[in-house]
């Protein structure tokens, strides 16, 4: 990894994954720190991904979790509970402090896996940018569930809530902005090497850009701006399928960008290649790659991913 961030030949493609699959052990930060160094150790990846549960910051603010189905279903969140049910409640709500509960918790889990590998791997935890937040805390579950079936995408009904009440939910972003850097900030003592900065919200059903703009970017960008040069490896993930707002994010101040280059409609590593120098992540299907009657087939089908993805995108 530090070779190809210092512009170097790499001796392989680098390679790491993760998935929504820690849902035993992430509410405690020694067995979700044990979960992740054993993942790490039997699959030797060139970077860990810290695998949270995506409501990590409002647990201490009142959402309520649904108990977990299985190991491989996201958590999720109570479709009647809402953590700021009201828009002008976000001029009262309290964020957690960072040396308490749940963000302790996420914070130890980091510090214990960074302390084993001890350099060796960058530790990457999961951030989520502040209209997620919003979203999470505001926005019923069932209502985001109907319009991903409608639309592809909650943008839309996100759009709606933003901009209908645009003096609260302006300043919850900045306030949320305001507790991802701090949050981030203390990441970095604890030992992270970067981040894996997740957006959901970076996809085209925006009616104009300029929401998506001062919404969106102008915070996340100022947040990685704060934390860039104490990083030394940071990743944009763009979850999503179909259409994402690639160009607008381009800009980040991030090293590599990963999105899910094999589902329709996404752009694919050539196209992105044409547009930034940066590092991309992806190259295989995880719905289907691994899939198959023998081991064999599966690798085959995993070396003509890589081939295709070297190919495209070139050693980095």
């Amino acid at each position: 990894l530090r070779r190809i961030l210092n512009g170097q030949e790499a001796d392989r493609p680098l390679y790491s994954a993760w998935g929504h699959f820690m849902n035993y052990a992430d509410r405690n930060a020694k067995d979700f720190a044990k979960a992740t160094i054993d993942f790490q150790l039997v699959n030797g990846f060139d970077f860990i991904k810290v695998m949270s549960n995506p409501f990590y910051l409002l647990e201490d603010m009142g959402i309520v979790l649904e108990p977990v189905r299985d190991y491989a279903s996201c958590v999720s969140r109570s479709p009647d509970i809402l953590t700021v049910p009201v828009a002008a409640g976000w001029e009262k709500v309290r964020f957690p402090d960072v040396h308490q509960g749940a963000i302790a918790r996420e914070i130890e889990a980091v510090k214990r896996i960074a302390d084993y590998f001890q350099g060796d791997v960058p530790v990457l935890p999961s951030i989520f940018t502040p209209v997620m937040w919003i979203a999470y805390a505001s926005i019923p579950s069932p209502e985001i569930d109907r319009c991903e079936r409608e639309y592809g995408s909650y943008v839309p009904l996100l759009e709606r809530y933003l901009t209908g009440n645009e003096k609260y939910a302006r300043a919850a972003a900045e306030r949320i902005a305001g507790f991802n850097q701090e949050f981030m900030e203390e990441l970095l003592k604890a030992g992270a090497s970067g981040f894996f900065y997740c957006t959901d919200a970076a996809r085209d059903f925006w009616t104009s850009r300029d929401i998506f703009e001062e919404f969106e970017k102008k915070p996340d960008v100022r947040t990685l701006n704060a934390v860039r040069e104490k990083s030394d490896f940071s990743l944009l993930h763009v979850c999503g399928e179909g259409r994402l707002l690639f160009d607008e994010v381009l800009e980040y101040p991030v090293d590599a960008f990963n999105w899910d280059d094999q589902m329709p409609g996404t752009p694919s590593f050539a196209e992105l290649r044409k547009k930034t120098n940066k590092m991309l992540v992806g190259g295989l299907d995880r719905k289907t790659d691994f899939a198959g009657d023998s081991r064999e087939q599966i690798k085959e089908i995993i070396r003509k991913r890589i081939d295709a993805a070297l190919e495209q995108g070139g050693r980095k």
